[in-house]
Formats: structure tokens, sequence, C-alpha cells
């Protein structure tokens, strides 16, 4: 078992501060409980974590100063926590507040995670679902930024933890005018620009209407509705004894 320590950073907007903050505490509880491998936990947003997060956590200012493309903001976010923190870890895992994890958990358990491939057998699928919502239509977008990269665009898991390097990011940053294009996809433009393969979904679900039987699954993601349902606050506020 590789027994290297990585940074965690989370990328955060005001509306993660809803909720009397309660998606970032059961985020940042989950870690401290389950994740061997931390170093440090990173937040950058434009207001400060609350102090009962711990005093280990690094914050770093970044407000969200685009409005063309949610990801743009995302992209910033995580480009100022390399630049602003010289000996961040080479490699590090991007974390959103709606997402936590379930079980001890492993640097090697944090490896991408594809969906599905984006080419002509599936294109059906990905138009089919961009009739219905415009982030399906910027995924698509993102995807033909890579019309020869010879193995089929991977659709990667966007609602999970993913393992991001240093160098190849800002190397990303560079390469795709993510300031002003439209069609970004964080994990998608990253993954595939770096010819990331990755491995077949697995060990994940997905709550989309605060499902209390997570079947097992190391990492778990979840909607706004979720917060809605006080048996799903209450499981997550026992599991991660969170007051």
């Amino acid at each position: 078992m590789n027994t290297e320590k990585h940074d965690i950073v989370i990328p955060l907007g005001i509306k993660s501060f809803e909720n009397e903050n309660f998606e970032i505490k059961v985020a940042v509880a989950s870690i401290k409980k389950f994740c061997t491998f931390v170093n440090r936990i990173i937040i950058v947003s434009q207001i400060q974590p609350i102090k009962s997060l711990g005093d280990d956590i690094v914050w770093i200012y970044q407000d969200d100063i685009y409005t063309h493309d949610k990801d743009a903001n995302i992209i910033e976010k995580v480009r100022q926590a390399i630049e602003q923190i010289p000996d961040l870890t080479d490699d590090f895992l991007m974390w959103s507040d709606d997402q936590f994890v379930t079980k001890e958990t492993n640097w090697e358990d944090t490896i991408p995670r594809f969906m599905k491939i984006y080419n002509e057998s599936t294109k059906d699928f990905f138009n089919e679902k961009a009739k219905r919502r415009i982030w399906w239509k910027r995924l698509i977008k993102c995807f033909e930024r890579f019309p020869n990269n010879g193995y089929g665009c991977r659709f990667f898991n966007p609602h999970i933890p993913s393992r991001l390097n240093k160098t190849k990011f800002i190397e990303m940053c560079n390469k795709f005018d993510y300031k002003h294009e439209n069609g970004i996809t964080i994990y998608d433009l990253y993954y595939n620009f770096i010819g990331e393969k990755g491995v077949i979904n697995f060990d994940e679900y997905h709550c989309a209407k605060g499902e209390l039987n997570w079947k097992g699954c190391r990492w778990v993601g979840y909607f706004n509705s979720s917060m809605r349902i006080p048996e799903f606050k209450k499981k997550l506020k026992d599991m991660f004894n969170i007051k």
C-alpha cells in the first residue's frame, strides 16, 4: 500500500455555505475519518471556512469571477491552490462539498473512473441527454476538443473526488482558454487532455432524493434535494458525529 501523503483541495462557491455549512462539515468529517492519505485539507472560496472544521484547514481566498461557465470558476480555484501553495503535493485530490466517503480509503482507491466513452456509437445517448439539460451540451462541447485522441473521449464521473497532478493541471490551463470559452467540464477537460484512460465506474452511489441505502459503496454524491429530507441529514450527523 502506498503510504505517501497527498493534499485535498476543495473549491467552494457561496451556496456551499448554506444549510448551516452542513455539506462542508460532512465532506471534511468524512475525509478526516476515512482517508488514510491526507496531508492537508485546502479550501478555496470567497468565504472563510467555519472554525468548527478545525484549525488545520488551509484557506485560500478566491471569488467566482467568471459568468460564462461554472467550471471556469472551479478551474480557477484549483489553479490558485497550485500557485499559492508552493509545496502543494504533486498529486492531489479535488473534492466537492456534496460528496463524502463511507469507508477507509487509500490513495489507490482514488483512481479516475469513467462512466461512458464518447464516440460515434454513443453520440445519440449524449445528444438525447443534451436536449434536457444544458450541462450535457457543455459536456459534448468539451469532448469535441479531442476529436483525435485515438480511443474515444472518456466521460469521467463528475461526482466523486478525483486526483489531479499540479504540473499537468497548469499545462491544461495554459492550453485551453477556460477564462473565455464555453463548454467546459473540469474532469473531462483535464483527463482527456492528459490522455487518462481510467477504469470503468464502480463503487459509487449517487443520491438523487436523499436515499439512505448506499449499498456499501465507497463514494457517495448527492443533490441539494437530499438536504430537505430529515432522515438523510440525521444519518450523516450520526455517521460523522456532526452537531
